[in-house]
């Protein structure tokens, strides 16, 4: 077991990168110190430019982490005993991507990536060496291609949709101090389905596969926050890892909820050395607070409980991700060079009966929206207030 005190600071900006964007480019800066010894500063971020179509991410980090130690794959994390050595890294990312249709992005990058292991306990350097790993450090430098597909209703708390991502590398010799080509491809596919009122079933399977050459410090690790939780990271790694997951998510009040997941995974060298006697099992429960904790929604400056009745002279801001903005969108946002067939909404505003405007200016429109009717579309071909509001703006 281990405990441990760290102290955090962060910080994330959100501006505007041009007139003609219509989504807020972001910046965020983070630092992580503990008494342990563990150090990490990261700054991330995407920009946005030209009319929104073409983004740069990126996403720049360093630092020090003292880790426990079992060896190298499977079978040394599970009959090895624990030592431990530090591990120092610093890892950047620059990523630039151009929208070709609404839900396909593609793009190249760069990646530039050093790693170190020192300062090891008992065994360590025997671990290392009965892997065949002789180098404690290198720096690489990487180049890949990348392709996102993405349908998703909202990037950060989806309810529908998939989300399918592939990233080619290759880490040529000649751009490091590495004597060996390296090749790194990261896999993910995502799905997200409503199943009741606040229920939603999420799917992701994911892979990290790196060649054979690769030195022992840039391998793959299961556990983490967001797969195969409760698995100490860095316990198991190897040059390869794939992990399935189901989990169910439900919303119990605002935006209070709680997770059930199942799924499973696997490290290994080679996939001639795929083992399904070596799959390791993940079961758990979670908690979820979404927007409001976030302060996604604030209240005169301040977080919104959820619970305040608005007086005359509150100031409510909504902050929306940038994918959530584009999908409010739609079409007509991805199209402003096109024609557009509008007869959807003309058709909506038409057909549905029994909103009424409260209020309008040129930032906010209020409306009454009668029962029965929907706030947006549950399947192909359904009429909501979405397309009645359009239909009326038009």
């Amino acid at each position: 077991q281990e405990v441990n005190l760290a102290f955090t600071a962060a910080a994330t900006a959100r501006y505007k990168s041009g007139k003609s964007v219509p989504m807020l480019s972001w910046a965020s800066l983070s630092g992580m110190v503990s008494v342990n010894g563990f150090f990490r500063l990261q700054l991330s971020g995407t920009n946005y430019f030209g009319s929104g179509k073409d983004k740069l991410q990126y996403d720049l980090g360093g630092g020090s982490l003292p880790i426990r130690f079992w060896g190298l794959g499977y079978d040394a994390a599970d009959s090895n005993p624990r030592t431990e050595y530090t591990r120092r890294d610093f890892n950047s990312t620059f990523r630039y991507l151009h929208q070709f249709t609404r839900n396909l992005w593609l793009g190249a990058g760069v990646n530039l990536r050093y790693g170190k292991g020192d300062k090891f306990g008992v065994n360590g350097e025997e671990y290392l060496s009965s892997g065949s790993q002789r180098v404690r450090s290198a720096f690489t430098s990487g180049i890949s291609l990348s392709g996102i597909f993405d349908t998703r209703d909202n990037a950060h708390t989806t309810t529908r949709g998939f989300y399918l991502s592939l990233m080619g590398e290759v880490r040529p010799k000649a751009l490091g101090n590495f004597d060996k080509t390296l090749w790194h491809i990261v896999a993910q596919a995502d799905y997200f389905q409503p199943l009741w009122r606040g229920g939603v079933m999420a799917v992701d399977l994911y892979g990290d596969l790196w060649s054979s050459a690769t030195p022992w410090f840039y391998w793959p690790s299961v556990g983490g926050s967001e797969r195969m939780r409760g698995y100490y990271l860095g316990r198991y790694t190897d040059r390869k890892m794939v992990t399935a997951q189901v989990e169910l998510r439900q919303t119990v009040y605002g935006p209070i909820g709680v997770c059930v997941w199942g799924g499973a995974g696997s490290i290994f060298d080679s996939h001639k050395n795929f083992d399904t006697s070596k799959i390791l099992p993940n079961a758990g429960t979670g908690f979820l607070h979404k927007m409001l904790r976030k302060k996604n929604i604030t209240l005169n400056g301040k977080k919104a409980e959820g619970k305040e009745s608005l007086k005359v002279g509150d100031s409510v801001k909504i902050f929306l991700a940038d994918e959530t903005y584009q999908k409010f969108g739609g079409k007509l946002l991805n199209s402003s060079r096109t024609c557009v067939d509008v007869s959807e909404f003309k058709k909506a505003f038409e057909e549905i009966k029994g909103i009424e405007v409260v209020y309008e200016d040129e930032h906010v429109l209020i409306m009454n929206k009668p029962l029965g009717i929907l706030s947006q579309k549950a399947k192909e071909g359904d009429l909501s207030v979405n397309e009645w509001l359009i239909g009326y703006l038009l």
